[in-house]
């Protein structure tokens, strides 16, 4: 059975403004292929952007993924690193799709993701 990962509650394609504290959370789909994801997360790596959490998915049906992956960010998608890594993603990806950014302290990716997938949920 299916289960919501996310709510994106706000305008279409906005994003609040930069804090210098931020995180972003987007969601890559990519073919399920050797090295498709590495190739991704040196995007990343170029431009000096920390990942701080990844989690697998299933592809949104009729999306042209295979496989989908929840990434979280060090940074505001507006933030120059973030912004070159993102164009370089795109011809990588099946999609490439910004789910938010947030500054830190705010609602994490437990928020985005829902607390019964969080690693600290997880724990016996």
């Amino acid at each position: 059975a299916g289960r919501t990962r996310c709510v994106v509650v706000c305008k279409r394609n906005a994003l609040p403004p930069p804090t210098g504290r931020d995180k972003t959370m987007l969601l890559l789909g990519l073919l399920d292929a050797p090295g498709n994801l590495a190739a991704a997360l040196t995007s990343f790596t170029t431009h000096g952007v920390n990942v701080s959490y990844i989690q697998s998915s299933a592809a949104p049906p009729g999306s042209g993924a295979q496989v989908a992956f929840f990434i979280e960010l060090a940074g505001h998608a507006r933030d120059t690193a973030v912004a070159h890594a993102l164009a370089e993603l795109q011809p990588l990806a099946a999609f490439v799709k910004v789910l938010g950014s947030f500054a830190c302290g705010a609602p994490d990716r437990d928020a985005l993701l829902g607390a019964a997938t969080s690693p600290s949920s997880m724990r016996g």
